[in-house]
Protein backbone atom coordinates (compact mmCIF):
# COMPACT_ATOMS: atom_id res chain seq x y z
CA UNK A 1 0.00 0.00 0.00
CA UNK A 2 2.83 2.56 1.10
CA UNK A 3 4.59 1.65 -2.83
CA UNK A 4 1.35 2.07 -4.26
CA UNK A 5 0.98 5.51 -2.37
CA UNK A 6 4.33 6.89 -3.24
CA UNK A 7 4.25 5.84 -6.88
CA UNK A 8 1.17 7.76 -7.17
CA UNK A 9 2.23 10.58 -5.41
CA UNK A 10 5.68 10.81 -7.79
CA UNK A 11 3.25 10.91 -10.55
CA UNK A 12 1.18 13.45 -9.72
CA UNK A 13 4.89 15.57 -8.97
CA UNK A 14 6.24 14.59 -12.53
CA UNK A 15 2.85 15.59 -14.47
CA UNK A 16 2.89 18.83 -12.40
CA UNK A 17 6.47 19.46 -13.66
CA UNK A 18 5.79 19.03 -17.07
CA UNK A 19 2.78 21.29 -17.30
CA UNK A 20 4.71 23.56 -15.82
CA UNK A 21 7.32 23.21 -18.32
CA UNK A 22 5.46 22.70 -21.15
CA UNK A 23 4.08 26.69 -20.33
CA UNK A 24 7.41 27.86 -19.95
CA UNK A 25 8.56 26.37 -23.38
CA UNK A 26 5.28 27.79 -24.86
CA UNK A 27 5.56 31.11 -23.77
CA UNK A 28 5.52 33.84 -26.62
CA UNK A 29 5.63 30.70 -29.24
CA UNK A 30 3.83 31.08 -32.25
CA UNK A 31 3.18 27.36 -34.40
CA UNK A 32 1.83 24.31 -34.23
CA UNK A 33 3.45 22.33 -31.53
CA UNK A 34 2.89 25.27 -29.11
CA UNK A 35 -1.08 26.01 -30.23
CA UNK A 36 -1.36 21.58 -29.14
CA UNK A 37 0.37 21.79 -25.89
CA UNK A 38 -1.06 25.77 -25.02
CA UNK A 39 -4.44 24.57 -26.08
CA UNK A 40 -4.71 21.30 -23.55
CA UNK A 41 -2.91 22.83 -20.69
CA UNK A 42 -4.24 23.68 -17.93
CA UNK A 43 -1.62 26.13 -16.60
CA UNK A 44 -2.55 28.47 -19.81
CA UNK A 45 -4.69 31.13 -19.24
CA UNK A 46 -7.77 32.11 -21.85
CA UNK A 47 -7.22 36.02 -23.08
CA UNK A 48 -8.89 37.99 -25.45
CA UNK A 49 -6.40 39.61 -28.42
CA UNK A 50 -6.52 41.83 -30.61
CA UNK A 51 -4.73 42.09 -34.77
CA UNK A 52 -4.85 44.60 -37.59
CA UNK A 53 -4.63 42.09 -40.61
CA UNK A 54 -1.81 42.00 -42.68
CA UNK A 55 -1.02 39.91 -45.96
CA UNK A 56 -1.16 36.22 -44.88
CA UNK A 57 2.25 33.98 -44.22
CA UNK A 58 0.68 31.76 -46.89
CA UNK A 59 -2.12 30.85 -49.06
CA UNK A 60 -2.44 26.84 -49.89
CA UNK A 61 -4.51 25.61 -53.05
CA UNK A 62 -7.69 25.65 -51.23
CA UNK A 63 -7.22 29.27 -50.19
CA UNK A 64 -6.90 28.79 -46.60
CA UNK A 65 -4.43 31.47 -45.91
CA UNK A 66 -1.93 31.68 -42.46
CA UNK A 67 -1.67 35.00 -40.90
CA UNK A 68 1.37 35.65 -38.39
CA UNK A 69 0.73 38.79 -36.58
CA UNK A 70 1.63 41.46 -33.67
CA UNK A 71 -1.17 40.51 -31.11
CA UNK A 72 -2.28 43.27 -28.38
CA UNK A 73 -4.29 42.23 -25.25
CA UNK A 74 -6.29 44.59 -23.80
CA UNK A 75 -3.42 45.77 -21.45
CA UNK A 76 -1.09 46.57 -23.82
CA UNK A 77 1.19 43.76 -23.83
CA UNK A 78 2.23 42.32 -27.48
CA UNK A 79 3.00 39.54 -28.59
CA UNK A 80 3.67 37.35 -32.06
CA UNK A 81 0.52 35.10 -32.94
CA UNK A 82 0.05 32.40 -35.92
CA UNK A 83 -3.57 31.53 -36.95
CA UNK A 84 -5.45 30.26 -40.20
CA UNK A 85 -8.26 31.67 -41.75
CA UNK A 86 -10.51 29.65 -44.74
CA UNK A 87 -10.17 32.80 -46.59
CA UNK A 88 -8.10 35.37 -47.28
CA UNK A 89 -8.96 38.23 -44.79
CA UNK A 90 -9.50 41.81 -45.40
CA UNK A 91 -6.45 43.87 -44.87
CA UNK A 92 -6.41 46.92 -42.52
CA UNK A 93 -9.55 45.60 -40.81
CA UNK A 94 -9.49 44.72 -36.63
CA UNK A 95 -9.90 41.21 -35.44
CA UNK A 96 -10.97 40.29 -32.18
CA UNK A 97 -9.21 36.35 -31.15
CA UNK A 98 -10.50 34.18 -28.40
CA UNK A 99 -7.01 32.46 -27.55
CA UNK A 100 -5.70 30.20 -24.96
CA UNK A 101 -1.30 30.80 -24.96
CA UNK A 102 -0.57 30.35 -28.70
CA UNK A 103 -3.94 28.47 -29.52
CA UNK A 104 -6.75 30.54 -31.07
CA UNK A 105 -10.22 29.30 -30.41
CA UNK A 106 -11.99 31.81 -32.23
CA UNK A 107 -11.19 35.25 -34.51
CA UNK A 108 -14.34 37.61 -34.93
CA UNK A 109 -14.22 40.95 -37.42
CA UNK A 110 -14.69 43.83 -35.40
CA UNK A 111 -15.23 47.79 -36.08
CA UNK A 112 -12.59 50.09 -34.41
CA UNK A 113 -15.19 51.78 -31.75
CA UNK A 114 -14.91 47.86 -30.30
CA UNK A 115 -10.87 48.27 -30.07
CA UNK A 116 -9.90 49.43 -26.56
CA UNK A 117 -7.57 52.89 -26.62
CA UNK A 118 -4.64 51.37 -25.77
CA UNK A 119 -4.50 48.50 -28.29
CA UNK A 120 -5.27 51.45 -31.24
CA UNK A 121 -2.21 53.22 -30.30
CA UNK A 122 -0.13 50.10 -30.09
CA UNK A 123 -1.19 48.95 -33.65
Amino acid sequence: MKKLLVWILSLVVVACIVLVEARLITINQAGGLAEIMDRYNPLVKKEVVFVRINEPVSVNAFGDATYRQKAINKEGKTRVIEFRATHVLKEDHFLKLKVKGSYVKDYKEVTLNHVPEKVIELL
